[in-house]
């Protein structure tokens, strides 16, 4: 909380990570939800003002052996970005593995979605998000590997401008024994290298969950991590 950083300084934010095993029963992960929010309520001149990274996972209906669905959501709200600012952008990605029969995974589905309703002078209009998702080595009754990649490159993004960003969400299952779910890792990385003046340079959200000892079909140990860098902040911006 910095409740009483002045001028070209960000004033507020939070992070809240809420993991919920509250009905977990045997060969089951029913319901847990990795939350992350992040508010700049009070960002004054040429600030990212209000931002929101939600990270969503439901397992509500995991029957044995089974894993059927599951969501992961990404907001970013710049409802009060003003000029020549990022105003508007809404990345979502689903996958639904609603019928996924005999240990396999048959169907998914990853919706990208890019709002630029409100974008001004000089200001990133179009932009594309390239999703690969490779189940290259899917053996019976395993999950091995996939990945989910999110890529956003604003390389030529002038004056007062975002310039580069890329957010990578990563997911190895590249040990799971005996229908378990050993290890896997979602991270988001968020980098802005060349942000000039007023801006927030480099910034950093990791999000770690490490399965790595699950035995009996259970989910023994996870972790969480969250980590902010403003290493190179200018402009009177504090470090973080």
């Amino acid at each position: 909380d910095h409740s009483n950083n002045h001028a070209l300084y960000i004033q507020k934010y939070s992070i809240n990570c809420h993991v919920d095993h509250s009905n977990n029963h045997a060969l089951y992960i029913q319901k847990y939800t990795i939350n992350c929010h992040m508010d700049h309520s009070n960002n004054h001149a040429f600030y990212i003002q209000k931002y929101t990274i939600n990270c969503h996972v439901d397992h509500s209906n995991n029957h044995a052996l089974y894993i059927q669905k599951y969501t992961i959501n990404c907001h970013v709200d710049h409802s009060n970005n003003h000029a020549l600012y990022i105003q508007k952008y809404t990345i979502n990605c689903h996958m639904d593995h609603s019928n996924n029969h005999a240990f396999y995974i048959q169907k998914y589905t990853i919706n990208c979605h890019v709002d630029h309703s409100n974008n001004h002078a000089l200001n990133i209009q179009k932009y594309t998000i390239n999703c690969h998702v490779d189940h290259s080595n899917n053996h019976a009754l395993y999950i091995q590997k996939y990945t989910i990649n999110c890529h956003v490159d604003h390389s030529n993004n002038h004056a007062l401008y975002i310039q580069k960003y890329t957010i990578n969400c990563h997911v190895d299952h590249s040990n799971n024994h005996a229908l378990n779910i050993q290890k896997y890792t979602i991270n988001c990385h968020v980098d802005h290298s060349n942000n000039h003046e007023l801006y927030i340079q480099k910034y950093t959200i990791n999000c770690h969950v490490d399965h790595s000892n699950n035995h009996a079909l259970y989910i023994q140990k996870y972790t969480i991590n969250c980590h902010m860098d403003h290493s190179n902040n200018h402009a009177r911006l504090e470090e973080c």
